[in-house]
């Protein structure tokens, strides 16, 4: 009796076991990748020269930075932009990596040789780099204090380590709770490592999507309120101009208009009956004509060098205004043009149901997000090196 229950009790695993190999299966069916070969190792490869051009331009920016002279050093946005650097460099070297380590005994990518480990620790380097978006934000924030705002370095100098601690400090914090909690792993969709599992999707709502999120909106307001504030700044400055040029006009003309009623009606000249008198009182008078004039003409003169004075400073302050403008517009375009396709590939993965199964069909998309996530580096390089001296000296 007890060997017939052993048997049955056996067979019953044996059942179970097939059983839930057959769903394995199934379910494995349904997550196979639809990229070609091609397009696989296309994904894998291309965020390698992306990356490499980024971090050229990252490294260019801190080794700009740290041989400049220490007085400039001694600049919030400088070391915004350290910040800003530094992160990206860290971001774009992962990006480069996370094809190759991703575990290959479980991952279909063609280039995968990692393991859970190796795929563990790019995912918290990936969760680190995230610095990078809040950097932009701060960046974003920063711009909209000095052009709006008009704040002094020291204002912006109190608030530049907070910038810094919940930039660090958050994205550090949670990369490493992502660590301790086994929350990373390969992701479904694409060539990466990060949180996975419900409990990783929900930390990673909280930790990434929100702030990403958040800081998208803030910096699209952010510049379109400094947009609007240079747009009327401008035409004060236009009205401000007509309004000197007419007064510039009157002025002189009123000035001597008075100097002449004042000679015409001189009453001591029209009494004065001796010939030595009127002698002396015409040479004093001509002496006095002489001597109001040239004042009345160098007071004229003093007052169009003033104005022109004023003039010229409120220019100059207008063209640094309008290039520090420019300059946060491009820095924001560098932002979206790199991380866009990433926001539009998790929205469609959320709404439509983005799955290894209908990869193929968004590979367009994941091709141009392999090519441009990596990318920013590079671009804030080309706008930080911009020859503008009105900007670098504003800042």
């Amino acid at each position: 009796m007890l060997s017939i229950a052993d048997d049955s009790q056996g067979m019953m695993l044996v059942a179970e076991f097939f059983r839930l190999l057959q769903e394995d299966n199934v379910e494995d069916d349904s997550m196979i990748s639809t990229l070609t070969e091609t397009q696989d190792k296309a994904l894998s490869i291309l965020p390698i020269f992306s990356g490499l051009l980024s971090m050229w331009g990252s490294y260019n920016i801190i080794a700009m930075y740290c041989s400049s002279d220490p007085t400039k050093r001694n600049n919030v946005y400088q070391r915004i932009m350290l910040g800003l650097s530094a992160s990206d460099m860290l971001a774009s070297f992962v990006l480069t990596l996370h094809p190759f380590m991703i575990p290959a005994a479980t991952s279909q990518r063609a280039y995968a040789s990692g393991t859970d480990a190796t795929c563990s620790a790019m995912g918290f380097f990936q969760q680190l780099a995230f610095a990078e978006v809040w950097y932009n934000g701060m960046l974003s924030f920063f711009f909209l204090w000095k052009i709006k705002y008009s704040m002094s370095h020291e204002q912006m100098a109190r608030r530049e380590p907070w910038m810094h601690s919940l930039a660090i400090g958050f994205n550090l914090i949670t990369a490493t709770i992502g660590a301790a909690l086994g929350m990373y792993g390969e992701l479904v969709v694409g060539h990466f490592c990060w949180f996975t599992g419900t409990m990783g999707t929900y930390f990673a709502y909280f930790c990434a999507a929100a702030p990403f999120a958040f800081f998208m909106v803030a910096i699209c307001v952010n510049n379109l309120l400094i947009y609007n504030h240079v747009r009327k700044s401008l035409q004060q400055q236009q009205q401000q101009q007509q309004t000197t040029t007419s007064s510039a006009v009157i002025v002189p003309l009123s000035n001597a208009s008075s100097s002449n009623n004042h000679h015409h009606h001189d009453p001591a000249a029209a009494t004065r009956t001796s010939t030595a008198e009127s002698v002396a009182g015409e040479s004093s008078a001509t002496s006095a004509d002489s001597g109001n004039s040239v004042f009345s003409n160098e007071e004229v003169r003093e007052q169009q060098r003033e104005a022109a004075r004023l003039a010229y400073q409120k220019q100059r302050q207008q063209e640094r205004l309008r290039a520090i403008a420019i300059q946060a517009s491009l820095y924001v375009g560098s932002f979206l043009l790199t991380h866009l396709p990433t926001f539009i590939i998790r929205i469609t993965s959320a709404i439509v149901g983005l799955s290894p199964s209908n990869e193929g069909q968004f590979f367009p998309l994941l091709l141009i997000q392999a090519i441009l996530l990596p990318l920013q580096g590079l671009f804030n390089y080309l706008i930080y090196s911009r020859p503008l001296p009105y900007w670098r000296e504003a800042l």
